[in-house]
């Protein structure tokens, strides 16, 4: 956010942010330009500073749907430029389910004859849609991949879109080609359970975290030691020989990929200890606000 915010402001001491690893690239932050344009002519039109201008509407605190353990640094930076109290309550994520029904759907029992880490789960989110070019690309760099690499990929369409069959919608003959190594799942797939598989060893998404900023979150997962960037030229699509390349650095190369894992479980292992503390804090905090103000209601 603060990133950001130097960046619409057009901040002089840029160069002196404290987080080198927060950076974008060129067409990145052409892209952003075009956001922040946008923001100032039709969101906020009295005041240019897009990101802080929702703080500025808070009298003390804004609340975050993140947690200390990943941004904590982040977190206290941003709390002292905007002046207002920054309170994480956790990522809010969904719980693995034990509902009958999806711990023994196909996917989950196609996915239990595979190896540990052996699978890469692809899914873009309910609001990201990917073109015929993109779809594409992901195809190829999945055929790219050899045998030892199993994948489930969840394809979503807009809702114009719906008549649209997987087999119209995936390159001619694919899923021949791949029918013992992946499965393609169209609309909803129970996610939370896939990823707590033990055959479950990547997961390659869009690092959307509800943000605007999507290759800034990957930069910020890529510090923290828990992924792996797709590489690509400028705005380009990504290429199906970058995807496969990424991939098998997570699934077959086991130096890299168990590093990564494990990074993900120690992240993943702090953010579930500290959630309910999280919570418990906001909670007094807001009380204790309340309690304050409550003469001016």
């Amino acid at each position: 956010m603060m990133f950001f915010h130097r960046q619409a402001t057009g901040c002089s001491d840029c160069d002196h942010f404290p987080f080198p690893a927060i950076y974008i690239r060129p067409h990145e932050k052409k892209r952003m330009d075009g956001v922040f344009d946008f923001m100032r002519t039709h969101v906020f039109d009295d005041d240019g500073d897009v990101f802080f201008v929702n703080y500025k509407l808070s009298s003390e605190v804004v609340l975050l749907k993140t947690g200390r353990a990943l941004e904590g640094k982040y977190i206290d930076y941003v709390s002292t430029a905007c002046g207002r109290k920054l309170l994480p309550v956790g990522p809010l994520v969904t719980d693995v389910c034990e509902n009958a029904e999806e711990s023994n759907s196909d996917v989950m029992k196609w996915l239990s004859k595979k190896e540990n880490h052996s699978t890469v789960y692809i899914s873009f989110g309910s609001e990201c849609f990917l073109s015929e070019e993109e779809i594409n690309e992901i195809a190829k760099g999945l055929e790219l991949c050899d045998e030892r690499v199993n994948f489930v990929w969840v394809v979503r369409f807009p809702v114009e879109d719906k008549t649209i069959t997987i087999e119209e919608a995936l390159p001619l003959g694919f899923l021949d080609r791949v029918k013992d190594r992946g499965i393609v799942v169209s609309g909803w797939a129970p996610q939370a359970n896939i990823l707590a598989h033990p055959s479950t060893g990547a997961f390659v998404c869009h690092c959307g975290w509800s943000s605007l900023a999507m290759f800034v979150d990957t930069r910020m997962l890529e510090e923290a030691g828990a992924c792996v960037e797709v590489s690509r030229e400028g705005d380009e699509v990504f290429k199906g020989e970058d995807i496969a390349n990424a991939i098998r650095k997570v699934i077959v190369e086991e130096s890299i990929g168990e590093g990564l894992r494990l990074r993900a479980r120690e992240l993943g292992e702090k953010m579930r200890i500290e959630e309910e503390q999280l919570i418990d804090d906001v909670a007094e905090h807001l009380r204790q606000l309340c309690l304050r103000n409550k003469g001016n209601v």
